[in-house]
C-alpha cells in the first residue's frame, strides 16, 4: 500500500491503495484472507469510539469471520479473518472510514493481507471478550 495525495497535497479520504503486487480483483474477492494492521498513533479510546459507532460485534459486517486488536509501541495492531479481502475494502469504505474520520483518527494504517491457509477455533470459544 503507498500513500496517495491530491494535487494540492492534502491526503485524499481514508482508503486503501493496492500497488501491482497486490492479488487480482477476482482472487480480491473469492480467497479468504488474514489482514495485518498497524495503525501508529490510534488510541484505545479512539478505537473504542469507532467500534461503538460502527458496531461490528452487534452487527458483523458480511464476510467477517474473527476480529483481534491490541495496542503496543504507540499504535494500534489488528489481525482479522475476511472471506474475501474485497469483503474488508466495502466494510472499509462503507462503514469503517467515515467512523474513523469521525473519531479524528490521521493517517493512514500499515496493511498486509495474505491468503489464509488453514483455521482452527478451539472448541467453546466464541463471542468477544
Amino acid at each position: 500500500m503507498r500513500e496517495r495525495r491530491t494535487p494540492d497535497g492534502t491526503r485524499p479520504a481514508t482508503r486503501f491503495y493496492w500497488d501491482r503486487s497486490s492479488p487480482s480483483t477476482e482472487e480480491r474477492i473469492s480467497m479468504a484472507v488474514v489482514l495485518s494492521l498497524r495503525w501508529a498513533g490510534v488510541t484505545p479510546e479512539q478505537y473504542n469510539a469507532v467500534r461503538d459507532e460502527v458496531r461490528w460485534e452487534e452487527n458483523a459486517p458480511d464476510g467477517a469471520v474473527l476480529h483481534v486488536a491490541w495496542f503496543e509501541g504507540g499504535g494500534l495492531h489488528v489481525t482479522d479473518v475476511w472471506n474475501s479481502q474485497g469483503e474488508f475494502e466495502r466494510f472499509f469504505a462503507e462503514q469503517l472510514a467515515p467512523a474513523v474520520q469521525k473519531a479524528g483518527i490521521a493517517g493512514q494504517p500499515d496493511t498486509r493481507f495474505t491468503p489464509l491457509h488453514r483455521r482452527f477455533v478451539a472448541p467453546g470459544v466464541s463471542g468477544s471478550a
